[in-house]
């Protein structure tokens, strides 16, 4: 076996105290970092630049030729001395499902809806009858179309009647009851359905009839077969109400 010449170990250049091979490897790791930091960058901006979908699901009232009352605090519970809920008493109880696309290119959205959690199948969803108002309710009138094109920085809302469906979901319920989120799909993502907070989804218990606090309970319409209360007031919160042209109705 050969043995190194003294000569020729001697004869390594070193550049910074550094063997030149392994400042060229230090280089290249460099290199590599950069470049999938670049990469990295590049997946973002496609992400952040493209279409993008927000989901909110917010309480809300519609009284009928007067005014729709909406909780923008996504929470499923109105306290009585909220003037969301000041109105409530001959009115219909709504969800308000809103739908954002704050990205830089249009996207389609498809059958809006609720997610259900609690009352059956895995991944359950459904949409309620929704709602169309007359002209005069402001700017953010819902819409009723299954499928909807979103420009860039564009919104859409829903207003659904979810306690026509409650009921038969707390019937197929655990004794803790349901959970509901907003949920909506989009086109070239079937299977990432898009859907609002976890963290402000409505919990809504057995035997409850009102999103309002059972402070004040007041009795169910019939057509809305019955209603439901989250059992807690929230926080102080903040409504945005639009007012149709015209008187309120006697009470």
């Amino acid at each position: 076996m050969l043995s190194p010449n003294p000569t020729q170990a001697a004869d390594v250049t070193l550049i910074l105290g550094l063997p030149v091979e392994v400042l060229a490897l230090v280089v290249a790791g460099f290199g590599l970092a950069a470049s999938l930091g670049a990469l990295v960058w590049q997946f973002t901006k496609h992400v952040l630049d493209g279409g993008r979908v927000k989901v909110y699901l917010n309480a809300g009232v519609w009284e009928p030729s007067f005014a729709l009352r909406i909780n923008r605090s996504g929470r499923f519970a109105l306290r009585p001395d909220d003037d969301t809920a000041a109105t409530f008493r001959d009115n219909f109880e709504v969800a308000q499902l809103v739908i954002e696309n704050p990205g830089r290119t249009a996207v389609t959205v498809y059958s809006p809806g609720l997610a259900i959690s609690g009352a059956g199948a895995k991944g359950h969803s459904l949409t309620p009858r929704t709602f169309e108002l007359p002209e005069g309710f402001g700017a953010d009138r819902p819409s009723t179309a299954n499928v909807v094109r979103l420009e860039p920085y564009d919104r859409v809302s829903f207003l659904f009647d979810y306690w026509s469906v409650v009921p038969g979901l707390l019937g197929r319920a655990s004794a803790r009851g349901i959970t509901m989120r907003g949920f909506v799909s989009v086109a070239g993502r079937t299977n990432r359905p898009q859907k609002s907070s976890w963290r402000k989804r409505w919990r809504i218990p057995q035997g409850a009839y009102t999103a309002i606090s059972r402070d004040r309970p007041r009795s169910p319409r019939s057509r809305c077969s019955g209603a439901s209360c989250g059992g807690t007031c929230p926080p102080k919160t903040t409504s945005e109400t639009t007012g149709a042209t015209g008187s309120r109705p006697a009470r």
